[in-house]
């Protein structure tokens, strides 16, 4: 974990340092439920896009034209 400087806003940089170490991000690994899911966009057999190949997924204000790579899944 990184010290912030107080009255700071940081963005979540989905724990880059771990997943270049091959580890998931410190939220997706404990998840008992499996409701967070990691991956590569690019893997067409890999398990992002496994969970994803039937269902709907949506992302956050699509509008804006920032294509998020967080997407929420029905």
């Amino acid at each position: 974990m990184r010290d912030h400087p107080k009255g700071v806003v940081s963005k979540c940089d989905l724990c880059s340092k771990r997943v270049k170490g091959g580890q998931e991000p410190a939220c997706v690994e404990p998840c008992p439920t499996d409701a967070r899911i990691y991956g590569d966009w690019d893997d067409p057999l890999g398990k992002l896009m496994q969970a994803c190949k039937d269902r709907d997924s949506t992302q956050l204000r699509p509008e804006l034209g920032t294509d998020p790579s967080v997407r929420y899944l029905r």
